[in-house]
């Protein structure tokens, strides 16, 4: 007689494996969480800082947004790999010849609403700009 089943070392086997590929998929995985929300945290900064820099010395700063980069100063900061942001509000896209402008005092002009999205999970986060320079992340 022919008895049908696994053994409990077959079952132990096939369950090790299943972890180590598991292992294997998970920092990968952080690793893109990771770089998104340090996407999203370092547009924010920079934000700060030309607010700031507006505010202290009484001039008005510039922020610079594309489809693929952000740059405030002589630093232009390249978006990883599927990672991308648009204007929200508007529905038009950022472009380095048309920036957002805080003025002397920090203040802005215009209300900015700058959506950034991971295309591959389907995450996005909105960054609001309001006329009083107060910056808020938001996630939808």
């Amino acid at each position: 007689m022919v008895k049908k089943g696994f053994t409990l070392i077959e079952t132990m086997i096939v369950i090790v494996v299943i972890g180590m590929m598991i292992g294997f998929a998970l920092p990968r995985f952080n690793s893109r969480q990771a770089k998104y929300n340090s996407t999203v945290d370092n547009i924010i900064d920079q934000l700060n800082m030309a607010r700031q820099e507006a505010a202290t010395k009484n001039i008005t700063t510039s922020f610079y947004l594309s489809k693929d980069s952000f740059k405030y100063g002589a630093t232009v900061y390249r978006f990883p790999p599927k990672v991308f942001t648009y204007d929200y509000i508007n529905e038009d896209e950022f472009t380095f010849s048309s920036p957002i402008e805080f003025l002397p005092g920090g203040k802005t002009d215009a209300v900015f609403a700058i959506q950034v999205v991971d295309s591959v999970r389907a995450k996005e986060s909105i960054i609001y700009i309001f006329p009083s320079g107060y910056i808020l992340k938001g996630t939808e």
